[in-house]
């Protein structure tokens, strides 16, 4: 759920790279063609597989091989330029069919979705550009920390519900709350994905950063967007 580009910018601070560095024109290139494979992608599966048999079969073998892809790119983020795209194709199939299925109780639901997490992406990147918020170590660490909290939210409450606990609740105005703070921790992340893009390209990276920060701002975008 965390950017995992922070750590890997973090712990390559002291070595000297070589070859083509990291460009802000290729991060921001990548980072585009990474969003637009999983919207065809998503497009596709919804279309095709949303509301079919197989739906929730294919749901879940993406989610299980998309997983497996992100951490393989973020213990070898050098694998990023290959393994991304697949992550993103995966990653972009699983998100169509569960659009698809809240799309048949809640029509034009998905719309909204992609529309808000669009507008949010401009506004927090608006906010970062003008320096309207900084991202300092401090910042930084307030945003680790509160992603962390949410993930330790959401693992107390997947264990409780083993045990036929339902610690997050699905509707009503608590419901509305949780949702709208755990939103908000996504949207700052996009603040440590502009900045860790910012970052790569300044200590000139290798050019295969490009794509792990293309990648770490597309897992963000995705825990918006759901």
């Amino acid at each position: 759920m965390a950017n995992p580009t922070t750590r890997i910018l973090k712990d390559s601070t002291q070595v000297a790279f070589t070859g083509a560095p990291a460009t802000l024109k290729g991060a921001i290139s990548k980072s585009i063609g990474l969003t637009l494979v999983t919207i065809v992608a998503a497009a596709l599966a919804g279309y095709f597989f949303g509301n079919t048999g197989t739906g929730a079969l294919l749901m879940t073998a993406s989610i299980i091989i998309a997983l497996i892809l992100s951490l393989v790119i973020c213990f070898k983020p050098n694998l990023a330029p290959t393994l991304a795209p697949g992550y993103a194709v995966f990653e972009g199939a699983a998100l169509g069919i569960i659009s698809a299925q809240f799309e048949a109780y809640y029509a034009g639901i998905s719309a909204v979705a992609v529309g808000i997490t669009l507008a949010t992406l401009f506004v927090m990147l608006f906010l970062w550009k003008s320096q309207i918020i900084t991202v300092t170590d401090k910042v930084r660490s307030m945003i680790v920390s509160m992603t962390g909290a949410v993930f330790i939210f959401y693992l107390i409450g997947f264990i409780a519900s083993f045990f036929g606990f339902n610690l997050i609740p699905q509707s009503g105005v608590f419901a509305l709350g949780i949702s709208v703070i755990i939103a908000g921790v996504a949207a700052f992340n996009l603040l440590l994905d502009f900045d860790n893009i910012q970052r790569a390209v300044t200590m000139g990276a290798p050019k295969y950063m490009e794509d792990f920060c293309a990648f770490g701002l597309l897992i963000t975008l995705v825990w918006l967007y759901i």
